[in-house]
């Protein structure tokens, strides 16, 4: 809680030497559940979305490489066979600019955008195949605790 006595996120977790209060706690942020609860409240269980692909930054060099203006973005290296992701048309090096109008400048940014839409949600995704502007919309698959 805040100052004001608002809530400003939950506590999910603590990493302690010992095994004492003293440490570094995790907290996940009140405007990420406030996101999630309709869900939760409805099926008892959190729902994420996920997409079936290996993605990486692209670096000034690599950009340099593949003629693009801007190294703060992301391509996708790979995508995992028999996934929801392989129905869509992205082909492994697009490169991905924006997901849901957002700029996309690292995997990390594109992940959690990912993971804060709920499972079977459509996103717009705005890439580059081939040095060619496309707009795709994909479907996420769930996020499950097993995934690696």
């Amino acid at each position: 809680m805040n100052l004001k006595g608002e809530l400003v996120g939950i506590n999910s977790d603590i990493a302690t030497q010992n095994g004492g209060f003293i440490g570094s706690g995790f907290v996940i942020p009140v405007n990420l559940v406030k996101k999630f609860m309709s869900g939760i409240i409805e099926t008892g269980k959190l729902t994420r979305g996920r997409l079936w692909v290996d993605i990486q930054n692209i670096l000034a060099k690599l950009a340099t490489a593949m003629k693009l203006d801007v190294a703060k973005v992301v391509i996708l290296n790979k995508l995992i066979e028999d996934s929801p992701t392989g129905m869509v048309s992205i082909t492994e090096e697009s490169v991905i600019l924006q997901l849901n109008g957002k700029d996309i400048d690292n995997g990390v940014k594109r992940t959690m955008l990912v993971a804060s839409h709920s499972s079977k949600s459509d996103l717009a995704e705005k890439i580059l195949r081939k040095g060619k502007p496309m707009d795709l919309t994909i479907k996420l698959g769930e996020l499950t605790a097993n995934v690696q």
